[in-house]
């Protein structure tokens, strides 16, 4: 959502207000890229921490692929994606 939806919009998905410190936004995905330029856009709405979603058991998540806790089994490719490359 965040890569694919204009500026107007995004303060909609990603403003919070100030007193609710310490706020954790999470990431969903695999791909090294995207989640780069996910976490570029973030970074300026101050959140306390950005993580990427690797737990996430629900088929409807891990079953989709290379997403939460599929990602379990791809290392590799979850060290691509902390690093943004």
């Amino acid at each position: 959502t965040l890569v694919h939806t204009d500026m107007p919009r995004l303060d909609r998905y990603l403003d919070f207000p100030t007193q609710t410190h310490p706020s954790v936004l999470q990431l969903g995905g695999s791909n090294p890229e995207v989640l780069g330029r996910a976490t570029a856009i973030a970074a300026p709405y101050g959140y306390d921490e950005i993580n990427l979603n690797c737990g996430c058991p629900s088929p409807k998540v891990a079953g989709k692929g290379a997403f939460g806790a599929a990602l379990m089994l791809e290392p590799n490719l979850v060290a691509e994606c902390v690093a943004g490359k």
